[in-house]
């Protein structure tokens, strides 16, 4: 019995159809593998955007008494980017007026000038800080108010608010 054979033609237009490539010569300097790029971790953004963090850990380390319950686990790294900081906002602020409106075309401009800063700074972000106001759009009177604060935390215990915080001035 004789066994059918298949022309290599049929065989690599079975492959093409279906979803196999065939091999290409490209030349390297052509391609960028935005996978391997080296970026900074998430992290180390979310520090460089909380510099009250590093004050207070300071401060904390002056005052700190000998005695007392000791330390047994080491601070954890900030986890979330502070977008309202004076560098990060003023940036922001110079992309919309280069870009108009477009929370998406924001998001590109920040990134082609800096990268490893912007990186982690989704659209959908920028699209809720945006609000039309008589067909018009501005940013939202609570994040103009953050930007206003800048660095400074919403509270002074230089962490997490507890519900059993209250914040008084004492003159």
């Amino acid at each position: 019995m004789r066994k059918h054979v298949r022309s290599e033609g049929a065989w690599s237009r079975r492959r093409t159809m279906l979803g196999e490539r065939k091999d290409r010569t490209i030349d390297s300097a052509v391609i960028v593998d935005l996978k391997h790029r080296e970026t900074a971790p998430r992290s180390t953004v979310a520090e460089a955007s909380r510099p009250a963090r590093q004050i207070t850990k300071k401060i904390k380390a002056k005052s700190r008494d000998p005695s007392g319950r000791k330390k047994k686990n080491s601070d954890r790294p900030a986890k979330y980017v502070n977008w309202s900081t004076p560098f990060a906002w003023s940036a922001i602020v110079a992309a919309q007026r280069k870009v108009g409106w477009g929370y998406t075309n924001i998001v590109q401009e920040l990134r082609r000038v800096n990268y490893d800063f912007f990186q982690y700074l989704k659209p959908h972000t920028v699209m809720g800080w945006i609000v039309n106001v008589g067909g018009f759009s501005q940013w939202s009177p609570a994040v103009l108010a953050r930007a206003d604060k800048g660095n400074i935390p919403g509270h002074n215990k230089g962490g997490r608010h507890g519900i059993l915080v209250r914040n008084h001035v004492t003159f």
